[in-house]
């Protein structure tokens, strides 16, 4: 009777060591597709970046002082973007939608920026960027729900207050 608990407890043991890394293997691949969606998506969003900061170029051809209020901030999150982790900039890419709106409104107020071929093929750009990162951001996004998913089951809970793996915010998607 003595050994079958021994046998038992031994199994019971090596079942729950495989079953924890499992658990950290499914864990640290949900974290990798996180990971990999949102460097695709960060990549558009750099890509977006440097459109707007192009077209900002041709605006401040027409009237400084529009230049000097769509730019205030932008110019500080093209120059530091790199510098900033993954929570800063997806909080800064979704303070952009309203600066973007600005700038594609700015061909309504200006409308001779229609006639600048570069303003023109910036704006398409910008439009055909958005429509990708909004595709981006619905992937990243549930890649994080699944992640987090996980991580509020039993026992991958325990697992994961064990490994101490962090929370990813959700990429709201304006528009």
């Amino acid at each position: 009777m003595k050994d079958t608990l021994s046998i038992l407890f031994i199994l019971l043991i090596i079942w729950l060591i495989l079953y924890i890394t499992l658990e950290v293997f499914i864990i640290r691949k949900k974290l990798s597709n996180v990971d990999n969606a949102f460097k695709e998506l960060d990549n558009m969003l750099v890509k977006r970046l440097n459109v707007l900061y192009k077209m900002l170029d041709i605006i401040k051809e027409y009237n400084k002082i529009e230049f000097e209020v769509l730019s205030s901030n932008l110019y500080d999150y093209i120059n530091e973007y790199d510098e900033y982790n993954l929570e800063k900039r997806i909080i800064i890419n979704e303070d952009l939608e309203l600066e973007i709106k600005k700038i594609l409104l700015m061909s309504k107020v200006y409308p001779e920026l229609l006639n600048n071929i570069k303003y023109v093929k910036y704006e398409k750009q910008l439009v055909r960027f958005n429509k990708i990162i909004n595709k981006l951001c619905k992937r990243y996004n549930w890649a994080v729900i699944s992640y987090m998913e996980r991580l509020k089951m039993f026992p991958s809970s325990v697992v994961y207050k064990i490994f101490r793996k962090r929370d990813y915010r959700y990429f709201s998607i304006k528009g």
